[in-house]
């Protein structure tokens, strides 16, 4: 009878044993839950905090929703100098953008750093292209209204006047204006072009003129400013800006903040990090916000201003980047309810938080994929010494029982050959030698003319493996006499495996993982190129 052929490699490889098909299934789920389930997990607890607005006015009127996000810096679309880090940028900033979306918003926001080098763009079109990009990652239904806000990395700061002009109309064409006022629902939202601010203020210093008396620059956001102060509207003004406002290094941005305590002052070339101190008093005192938000710090931050008119303080909320960034663990974004109350509008805000951009990888795959290769290697050991094992093996069935009572012990490779009385690398052993008679086996059936009465009726112990040949290093045995018999005791210890052991393990350990991972590695892969 021929034996029967074993599968092929590629057999194996597409239909492997029931393990294979367990972490498999185990890799899919958890690829899934990573890539697409874990964001809009993060967002089962954001909600629009209409919550705060009680029952009879929610009666009365509906809330508009605006969805704030800041720092987005999409890269621009060349594809030489796209590093596998831009494009799991690119990729996590889209999935995030599904799920922020999915919130269904009337507003949205952008607080400045649309473009990560839009500044730096020479010709107009590749700007054009670039900003296609833009739309193409961070896509919007055309009924939503959208509000852009220029910051450093759009527009620029601290350029000449005439490279500055030429970026400034280009942003215009395809964002909008620089400085800009909304109406929504009974609410002003001021959105100030903040570089353009901090440019400004670099002129009035280099002419050593004190702010009161400085003539504002055409068409600037100082000269913007002061003829929304002098129009003096009823409407509660919402204060955007990219660039945070003037505040003491002591003052503490609160607990959701990940790194460091405050937003310290600082610049340089194409940045700066809060405005100046009487720029600032001449924001709160001509707008007299109720509410400001701002972006450019990557992290969140939440103070109180007090108002130079002396009716209260308003609160300044930094937002995080929406886009990944090593300055914290995991990005965020903001939701903005506005009531339209007749007498007395009202604002309610609350921040959300998406998933870490590296929690994927360090608390779901290396884990499982360490807990995997444990697997592999316990279930190659053990299949090792079933196989290495030179005993030989009965099926417990009475039939087979009958027919390996005779012909075992004249069967080659059994007890009574040669070889195994020589043992492998060892001397003969007689397993049934007055030494050895404590270790009989149940695995072993002697010939019933061997076999004592006493013997065939008390239980029979497994007979240990001991012609394996000369002990390797870290095998140590004890023997001792017990009940007037000798008994000898062998373990031991953990030590490195020599070559041989550790290529198979190796080899094993590789072998599983390709039969494992090709098929999620391809639902990875398929994921990625989806949202890419």
């Amino acid at each position: 009878m021929r034996a029967p052929r074993s599968r092929g490699r590629l057999a194996r490889l597409i239909a492997p044993d029931r393990p294979t098909v367990v972490f498999r299934v185990l890799w899919a789920l958890l690829i899934l839950w990573t890539e697409i389930g874990s964001f809009w997990w993060s967002l089962v607890g954001c909600r629009w905090p209409d919550r705060v607005f009680t029952k009879s006015k929610l009666k009365l009127e509906k809330p508009t929703h605006v969805l704030l996000v800041s720092d987005v810096k999409v890269p621009p679309p060349i594809s030489g100098s796209r590093t596998l880090r831009n494009v799991m940028s690119d990729v996590y900033q889209r999935k995030a953008w599904s799920a922020a979306t999915g919130l269904r918003p009337h507003v949205v926001v952008f607080l400045g750093d649309t473009l990560s080098a839009g500044s730096s763009m020479e010709s107009d079109n590749e700007f054009r292209k670039y900003v296609d990009y833009f739309h193409t990652t961070y896509p919007l239904d055309p009924r939503i209204e959208t509000i852009y806000i220029p910051g450093n990395s759009d527009v620029g700061l601290g350029v000449s006047s005439a490279f500055a002009s030429r970026v400034h109309k280009r942003y215009v064409k395809y964002f909008g204006p620089l400085n800009q006022r909304h109406l929504l629902a009974n609410h002003s939202l001021v959105a100030i072009d903040a570089p353009g601010l901090v440019d400004e203020d670099y002129v009035r210093a280099a002419r050593g003129i004190p702010f009161d008396q400085w003539p504002p620059l055409p068409d600037g956001p100082v000269e913007f400013v002061k003829r929304l102060a002098e129009e003096g509207r009823p409407e509660p003004v919402v204060l955007l800006s990219h660039i945070p406002l003037h505040r003491p290094e002591s003052r503490k941005c609160g607990p959701l903040r990940e790194r460091g305590t405050s937003i310290q002052r600082g610049a340089g070339p194409g940045w700066q990090t809060t405005l100046e101190k009487h720029t600032t008093r001449f924001l709160l005192q001509s707008l007299s916000p109720v509410a400001i938000f701002s972006g450019d710090n990557r992290d969140y931050c939440d103070i109180a201003h007090a108002l130079p008119s002396g009716k209260g303080e308003v609160h300044e909320i930094t937002l995080k980047s929406f886009s990944p960034s090593r300055h914290i663990t995991r990005p965020g974004f903001q939701l903005l309810s506005l009531l339209p109350h007749e007498n007395t509008p009202e604002h309610a805000t609350d921040y959300c938080l998406l998933p870490s951009t590296h929690s994927g990888v360090k608390s779901v795959y290396i884990p499982f994929l360490i807990l995997q290769c444990i697997f592999i290697v316990i279930a190659h050991l053990r299949s090792g010494r079933s196989s290495d094992s030179p005993l030989p093996s009965y099926s417990d069935s009475p039939r087979e029982k009958s027919h390996s009572r005779a012909d075992s012990w004249s069967a080659p490779g059994n007890y009574n050959s040669e070889q195994t009385r020589r043992g492998r690398n060892g001397p003969w052993l007689d397993p049934f030698a007055p030494s050895m008679q404590s270790a009989l086996s149940p695995d072993i059936d002697a010939p019933p003319s061997m076999q004592s009465p006493v013997a065939a009726r008390r239980p029979r112990l497994r007979v240990p493996i001991a012609d394996r040949g000369p002990q390797t290093g870290g095998q140590f045995a004890w023997t001792f006499t017990f009940r007037g018999q000798r008994r000898r005791v062998g373990f031991r210890l953990p030590t490195a495996m020599d070559g041989r052991a550790s290529s198979g393990v190796s080899r094993a350990v590789l072998r599983g993982l390709v039969r494992t991972l090709w098929v999620p590695g391809t639902l990875w892969m398929a994921l990625l190129w989806w949202y890419a």
